[in-house]
This record gives C-alpha cells, sequence and structure tokens, in this order.
C-alpha cells in the first residue's frame, strides 16, 4: 500500500514501518501473470484487489476494494472475469 500511496501521492513522504515490510499478498500476482493473461484472454476483464503491486495494477482493467468488489464485478456485465489475488475476495464475489 505505500507503493501506491507514494505513487498517488508525489510530493509527500510515505513511512513503512520497516524497511523490508512486504505484503504478502500482493506478491503473490506478479505483473507478469497478469500480462500474459491479458494477452491470452483478450476479452476477459481484468479486476484486481488494491493491495496488489502497481505493476500488477497497471494491467489491469479496474481495481477494487473488498467493500465495492462485487458492484465493481457486476458493473462489468461479463459471465467470466479474472479475479486476483485474494482467493477469498474473489469466492465471495463469485457467490
Amino acid at each position: 500500500m505505500a507503493e501506491s500511496a507514494a505513487i498517488l501521492n508525489p510530493d509527500k513522504r510515505v513511512f513503512l514501518p520497516s524497511q523490508g515490510a512486504r505484503c504478502p499478498m500482493a506478491q503473490m500476482l506478479p505483473y507478469e501473470s497478469v500480462r500474459m493473461w491479458k494477452s491470452k484472454h483478450k476479452n476477459i476483464p481484468i479486476v484486481l484487489y488494491v493491495n496488489t503491486l502497481a505493476e500488477a495494477k497497471a494491467e489491469c482493467d479496474v481495481c477494487c476494494t473488498s467493500a465495492n468488489a462485487v458492484k465493481i464485478v457486476e458493473s462489468l456485465n461479463s459471465d467470466v472475469v479474472l479475479f486476483g489475488p485474494d482467493h477469498n475476495l474473489a469466492w465471495h464475489v463469485q457467490q
């Protein structure tokens, strides 16, 4: 999240609790995987959870939060959506 905060607020200082702090969920879906899926499935929308690395978010069609994920996916009017990287949230949205 610090990465996104820094990109969205280039004139602000963003503090990390630890220099080595990482978000395991964000690293579950590298941008290369998103790019590969996108190239193979051009008509399938890609929705990524906000806790995704910026490089991956740059490849998706839309980002969501846990609060708006269902509405975002419903708004796409698509029977198939690539959703990541949060498996539990994807399951919830699918219901």
